[in-house]
C-alpha cells in the first residue's frame, strides 16, 4: 500500500485553514469525510502530491466513486496546495472541447453578452448536443437548413422538459444568429427557430402596486444578511437592475458624494450613469460600513462567510425573493424590474427611453415589460386622478 503521509499532512493543514478562515462547521465536517474517503481510495504507489492530485487522478476517483459531489473538497484541497506552492501545477477539471467555430462563438458570447458562467455552461451543453447530432447525420454548418434544425430539436425533445427545450432553442437562436452575422450561413435561421404554439397561457402583470411597494420598505433589517439584501433591493427597485447586474456592481462604480452610479456593462453594451435616491445611498453606505467584510475584492456585494467571494446572481434572486415573502409582497426579484418599467411608463417616458433605461438591445424585448397603464386607465374610465 502506498505511503500517503504527505497527503495526510496536506489534508490536516487544509482543514485547519478552513477553520481559521471561518468556514461553517458543517462544511468542514463534510469536507473532512470526503477527503478521508479520497485518501482511502488513492493507491498511486507514490507519495508525490503532484501525482496524487493530478487531473487524471481526481477524474479517475470521480468516475469510480458513488458519493455525491465527491470531488468538491478534493479540488479545493488542490487549489489550497497550489496557492501555497505545494503543487507545481494547478489541476483543472476536464472540459469537452467543441470545434473551434463553436468555441469562438462561446468566447464572443461571454465577452460581449454580459452573461453568467452558468449561462455559458448551459449553452456549451446544448452546442455539444447539436454538434454531435450534425456530425452523426453528416450535415455541415455552412449548408444548414431550418428543416435540419427542426429535426434536431424534435429528436432531443423526448429527453427534456418543455422549460429545458426553451433554453435549447434560445441557445440555438444565439448561435445561428452569430453564424449569419459572420457570413458563415447565407440565411439567418435564428428567425425561424420557434417553439410549439401555446394557448391560454397569458400571464397577469408582474409588477407591484403602490401598497405592495410600501410593504417592502417598512421591514426593518434584523441581521447583516438583511442589511445586504436591503441594499440590493434598493438597486433592483430604483434602477430596475437585473440580478446579475446587481451582483457585478463594483465599489468603483458608486460615487457616494455625487449620489450617482455607473453601469458600465449592460446587456445592450450601452454604459449609463444614473442618479441614486438618498434612501438607496443610505442603505448601501450602511451595508458597506457595518456589514461588508474586509476584502481586497472590489465587488460591492460579497458573501458573508469565508472566503468572502462575490455573490452570484442566484444569491441576489433568492435574497430579494425571501425579503419579499417576509414583507408579504408577491412575486420575485424580477418583479422589481417590471415595476421599474411600469413606473417609467406611468411617468410618461417613451418606449425608447424605457428601452435605454432597462438596458435592452431590442425594443421588442422592452414591449414585453410594459403592461396596462393603470393610472391612465382609471383616469379615463372613472375620471379619477391618482
Amino acid at each position: 500500500m502506498a505511503d500517503n503521509s504527505n497527503l495526510d499532512k496536506a489534508v490536516s493543514e487544509y482543514l485547519l485553514w478552513l477553520i481559521d478562515t471561518g468556514y461553517a462547521e458543517s462544511t468542514i465536517s463534510h469536507y473532512e469525510r470526503k477527503l478521508v474517503h479520497f485518501r482511502d481510495y488513492i493507491s498511486s504507489g507514490t507519495d508525490s502530491l503532484d501525482v496524487i492530485l493530478s487531473r487524471e487522478s481526481i477524474t479517475g476517483y470521480e468516475n469510480g466513486c458513488t458519493l455525491k459531489d465527491c470531488t468538491v473538497s478534493v479540488w479545493g484541497l488542490a487549489r489550497y496546495l497550489y496557492r501555497n506552492g505545494r503543487l507545481t501545477e494547478l489541476p483543472r477539471r476536464n472540459q469537452k472541447n467543441l470545434p473551434i467555430l463553436y468555441e469562438t462563438y462561446l468566447s464572443d458570447y461571454q465577452t460581449n453578452g454580459s452573461v453568467s458562467a452558468q449561462r455559458i455552461s448551459g449553452c456549451r451543453k446544448t452546442l455539444h448536443l447539436f454538434c454531435s447530432w450534425l456530425a452523426g447525420e453528416g450535415y455541415q454548418l455552412q449548408k444548414l437548413r431550418i428543416e435540419q434544425v427542426d429535426r434536431f430539436l424534435k429528436k432531443i425533445s423526448v429527453n427534456y422538459a418543455c422549460e429545458t427545450m426553451q433554453c435549447h432553442r434560445s441557445c440555438l437562436r444565439g448561435f445561428l444568429n452569430w453564424l449569419y452575422q459572420k457570413n458563415i450561413t447565407r440565411r439567418n435561421l435564428a428567425l425561424l427557430v420557434v417553439g410549439p404554439p401555446q394557448y391560454a397561457v397569458a400571464k397577469p402583470p408582474r409588477f407591484l402596486r403602490a401598497d405592495e411597494i410600501k410593504k417592502l420598505f417598512v421591514v426593518i433589517p434584523a441581521t447583516p444578511k438583511d442589511q445586504r439584501t436591503l441594499a440590493m433591493l434598493h438597486l433592483a427597485y430604483y434602477l430596475g437592475l437585473r440580478p446579475v447586474e446587481v451582483s457585478r456592481i463594483s465599489l468603483d462604480d458608486i460615487l457616494f458624494s455625487k449620489q450617482e452610479i455607473l453601469l458600465p456593462t449592460r446587456k445592450s453594451c450601452n454604459p449609463i450613469s444614473v442618479p441614486l435616491p438618498t434612501t438607496a445611498i443610505k442603505a448601501m453606505a450602511d451595508y458597506v460600513i457595518n456589514v461588508r467584510p474586509d476584502s481586497d475584492r472590489r465587488n460591492l456585494f460579497l458573501q458573508l462567510r469565508a472566503p468572502y467571494g462575490p455573490v452570484q446572481s442566484s444569491s441576489v434572486c433568492s435574497c430579494i425573493s425571501a425579503w419579499m415573502r417576509k414583507a408579504g409582497a408577491p412575486g420575485s426579484a424580477y418583479w422589481l424590474r417590471h415595476t421599474y418599467a411600469q413606473n417609467l411608463l406611468e411617468a410618461e417616458a417613451s418606449i425608447f427611453e424605457i428601452k435605454e433605461m432597462l438596458g435592452h438591445d431590442r425594443i421588442q424585448t422592452t414591449s414585453r415589460y410594459l403592461k396596462i397603464h393603470i393610472s391612465m386607465m382609471r383616469e379615463v374610465l372613472f375620471d379619477e386622478a391618482l
